[in-house]
């Protein structure tokens, strides 16, 4: 029974029953990205009275945030007190590490990329996302970054718009113009 309510994937013997706070936190936020999920699936249309399209989704989803609630619940409930102190003081000494850092930072940059691309379109975004990545990496040389910022994104760009005929997000205002354009260089 207590292995049907698993659907975190992580790297703890909560097989045994031993949770830990890390376990807690990342299945938390697995819970919300379900839920965003599962609120997103309630924009899916129908389309010629086939509604399996629209509520697969939905109810996939809905056993899936019901059983992972179930798993947070009884996760929180398990960690004793004191371990949860100890555990919370690890994770603290963990984000001191600077591979960890830069971990976090390249998570944050793929965030803001996902933001950012509706409005900035393909092109800009995914030259800075080219940037910071570079950075992460090492680079360190302003033409270094500007270099692997336009090897990222102008032949992906090449590949998608003008060998697939596949279109990219534009952005808005002038840069959509500028993505408009380029697309109908070729």
């Amino acid at each position: 029974m207590y292995l049907l309510s698993g659907l975190s994937f992580t790297f703890s013997n909560n097989v045994l029953g031993v949770h830990t706070v890390g376990e807690f936190i990342f299945n938390l936020f697995l819970l919300i990205a379900l839920l965003v999920f599962w609120v997103d699936s309630f924009q899916i249309e129908v389309w010629n009275d086939y509604i399996g399209a629209r509520y697969y989704p939905m109810v996939i989803l809905s056993i899936a945030v019901i059983l992972l609630l179930i798993k947070v619940i009884r996760a929180w409930k398990e960690i004793p007190p004191e371990k949860r102190q100890e555990d919370l003081q690890g994770l603290r000494g963990c984000l001191k590490i600077k591979g960890n850092q830069r971990l976090a930072l390249a998570f944050l940059c793929c965030l803001l990329y996902v933001m950012l691309l509706p409005v900035a379109g393909f092109l800009l975004s995914t030259f800075l996302f080219g940037i910071a990545a570079s950075w992460l990496l090492g680079a360190k040389k302003p033409l270094q970054l500007i270099a692997a910022g336009a090897c990222s994104s102008l032949p992906l760009f090449m590949v998608f718009v003008w060998g697939l005929n596949f279109r990219l997000p534009r952005g808005t205002g002038v840069l959509y113009s500028v993505a408009l354009f380029l697309e109908n260089l070729i």
